[in-house]
């Protein structure tokens, strides 16, 4: 448990770069910002439909062929990650994987900080503790928009910690995430959004030390997204 009462969790997030910091939520931050949704009226008679296979425990509010689609997509993300580590999943991976995420009561969600990672960052992982042993088996619950490429991407992160306890340094796990979620399996070839190849064209390349040194140059994004934990949690949200 962590000084304010809150248990120790690893948040890996969805957001606007690469970062990795410790706290009572520790970030890891890739992709593309999703603006923060606004509180409604929730309808008393709102709930997301359950899919249980083999290797998921989906709950979300798309439409039904939709969310199908979502499994296959994860199912091939998974496989994908289970080929390259040549681990197997070790138990489902439970996701919550949203629309609107104002028609989702408090109560739906397993993590008081799932709303705010899906509505200010797009989502994120969260796992039970700081253990890296390979002998307990840890739990991960991915919180996700329902874009593409971002429930995907969480899953892997996801599949390496109940699988390995851990996900690796910010540059391997996000790569190998960001890798899998967009179809780079084997030698075929990896999909990228036109938005994406823009910005790497716009940006000035960088040193490989920069890229596997450290996150200083992300450090900007995450105490965004630590302040916005700070001042929710300040005025109760987080529960």
């Amino acid at each position: 448990m962590s000084d304010d009462g809150y248990p120790a969790h690893l948040v890996r997030a969805v957001g606007g770069g690469l970062v990795c910091l410790l706290g009572v939520f520790p970030v890891c931050i890739l992709g593309s910002p999703a603006r923060a949704q606004q509180a409604a009226t929730t309808p008393a008679s709102f709930e997301p439909a359950d899919y249980n296979t083999a290797r998921f425990a989906l709950h979300t509010d798309l439409p039904e062929s939709d969310a199908k689609a979502l499994l296959k997509r994860l199912d091939v993300t998974l496989k994908s990650a289970v080929r390259l580590f040549g681990m197997p999943s070790r138990q489902p991976i439970e996701s919550f994987v949203v629309e609107r995420l104002d028609q989702w009561p408090a109560e739906s969600f397993t993590h008081p900080a799932a709303r705010l990672l899906i509505g200010g960052v797009g989502g994120g992982s969260v796992s039970s503790g700081y253990d890296h042993s390979t002998v307990a088996p840890r739990k991960a619950t991915v919180f996700a928009a329902a874009t593409v490429g971002i429930p995907e991407h969480e899953i892997v992160h996801a599949y390496c910690v109940q699988t390995f306890g851990q996900t690796g340094p910010t540059w391997f796990a996000e790569g190998i995430a960001e890798m899998l979620a967009h179809g780079g399996e084997a030698h075929a070839p990896v999909s990228c959004s036109s938005k994406v190849i823009e910005y790497l064209r716009g940006e000035s390349p960088r040193r490989l030390d920069e890229i596997v040194g450290g996150d200083e140059f992300t450090a900007p994004l995450a105490a965004s997204l630590i302040t916005m934990v700070a001042r929710h949690e300040s005025k109760g949200r987080l529960t």
